[in-house]
């Protein structure tokens, strides 16, 4: 039973608590209330080293092995998202310069990381839907207009 409840605990919200309602409990790990009852007082219940606590203005059960081991999945998968965000940003960057390069840029504004980079963050808050040579071109007289080219010596086509 113990075990159910860590299990259960990842689905309830907040993540990581229980009810602390016993005919709840009692549902949620398909037994008969009086069973659950009973369970709960033994030496060890199901309920052992669960700890009440107020969450969102309701008193519900916590576990601090079960909140660890949350955190820990939390910590891992926002590790992954950021990751996942910084290659495909990588990649954007890759297929940017390799346009601009078609483009017949200046090999000083394609090694410009600062330039490029600002450029990626001009695009990624205005541009939806395909990046062509005219969105970048569009995007080099930006930043060109901000001054962020070399001191605003590269000129554009576009």
């Amino acid at each position: 039973m113990a075990t159910a409840l860590f299990c259960i605990a990842q689905n309830q919200t907040p993540v990581g608590s229980l009810p602390c309602d016993d005919m709840m409990l009692a549902r949620l790990l398909r037994v008969e209330e009086s069973k659950w009852r009973d369970m709960c007082r033994a030496a060890i219940s199901p309920l052992h080293g669960w700890e009440r606590c107020t969450s969102e203005g309701e008193v519900r059960w916590m576990h601090p092995v079960v909140i660890e081991v949350l955190d820990d999945v939390f910590t891992r998968r926002e590790a992954r998202t950021l990751s996942a965000q910084s290659r495909a940003r990588e990649k954007r960057i890759e297929r940017m310069v390799s346009t601009f390069r078609g483009m017949s840029m200046p090999e000083a504004f394609l090694q410009d990381r600062a330039a490029i980079e600002a450029i990626e963050d001009y695009l990624e808050a205005t541009c939806r839907g395909n990046r062509t040579p005219a969105v970048y071109g569009r995007a080099v007289k930006w930043a060109s207009e901000q001054g962020l080219l070399n001191g605003g010596r590269v000129r554009t086509r576009a």
